[in-house]
């Protein structure tokens, strides 16, 4: 009799495990295996340099517009603001920059002046051409009257006088010419220091070729954005180093968000939606454990024995 009582529980738990097979297992794999996609990863605001003309509201909403591009591939948010977030980012204004800006600046100088100089080149083309058919008309009539052995008074008279102005044009059309020459001379100027400062920025990037970097030191992470050239650019970069702080490393994919170049992809590649799943994989946090604790224990030195 006793037996039967003893087999009864036992019979109900076999029975109630396999009711709630799925449930329970569900439930265990949530305890086991985690991912660290589970939970989003914060973000504060550090520094935004003044120059870069922009509030804290304007950049959080770049940072979100860039965390979107992996979120959306995942289907579940992967980054968040908040004040006290763990990963700090900043807008950091340095050669590159300061370069970057002179390049945008002397760009729009120059084309400023190509404006101002072709069509007064046009111009000057066009009175330097008109002037020159109507010389040659002077001087056909002159030669004309001087077969005839000379002009008449009044036709005389008419011919000085176009001499005169013609005189006074060429005066005219030099003094165009020498401003052209200057303007042309300011405008080649304006090429040269652009040249310059395009190689100086060329230069600064193989030295320093990264737009942003994040940086993971003693459990402190920092995402730094060193120069932006537009808000695409700015929003590619932010994606990158977000990639970082995913755990997500470059790839040779030229199409890629985790490119190491600078482009200004903002979809992610084939290359960079394969690194993603692989980094939000679940993984048991027992073996993880294991790991850690091997770890711990490899670092204990030996007791020495008493000789």
């Amino acid at each position: 009799m006793k037996r039967i009582f003893i087999l009864f529980p036992i019979l109900v738990f076999l029975m109630l495990g396999v009711i709630f097979k799925t449930p329970i297992s569900a439930y265990a794999n949530g305890i086991l295996y985690k991912s660290q996609c589970d939970t989003p990863k914060t973000f504060r605001i550090g520094k935004i340099d003044s120059k870069y003309n922009m509030t804290d509201s304007q950049f959080i909403d770049k940072i979100n517009l860039a965390s979107n591009i992996w979120s959306e591939e995942y289907g579940k948010n992967l980054f968040t603001y908040s004040p006290e977030g763990d990963i700090e980012v900043n807008l950091v204004y340095d050669q590159r920059q300061f370069l970057s800006s002179q390049i945008s600046d002397l760009n729009s100088k120059v084309k400023i002046q190509q404006n101002q100089l072709d069509p007064r080149i046009a111009e000057y083309k066009r009175k330097s051409a008109d002037f020159r058919a109507r010389a040659t008309q002077l001087n056909n009539d002159i030669e004309f009257w001087n077969s005839k052995g000379g002009a008449p008074d009044d036709e005389f008279e008419r011919l000085k006088s176009r001499q005169e102005n013609f005189r006074n044009e060429a005066a005219a059309l030099q003094q165009e010419a020498t401003s052209l020459n200057q303007s042309a001379d300011e405008y080649n100027q304006q090429i040269g220091q652009l040249q310059q400062t395009v190689n100086n920025f060329n230069e600064q990037l193989s030295y320093k070729p990264e737009e942003g970097e994040y940086i993971y030191n003693n459990g402190e992470q920092t995402i730094n954005i060193y120069f932006d050239n537009s808000e695409t650019q700015l929003v590619h970069t932010l994606a990158h180093e977000l990639g970082h702080a995913l755990e997500i490393s470059h790839n040779a994919n030229e199409n890629s968000i985790m490119y190491p170049q600078s482009t200004e992809a903002t979809t992610l590649s084939a290359a960079d939606k394969k690194d993603l799943q692989i980094t939000c994989m679940k993984k048991s946090i027992i073996s993880e454990f294991e790991t850690k604790l091997k770890i711990i224990f490899s670092n204990i030195r030996p007791i020495a024995a008493k000789n």
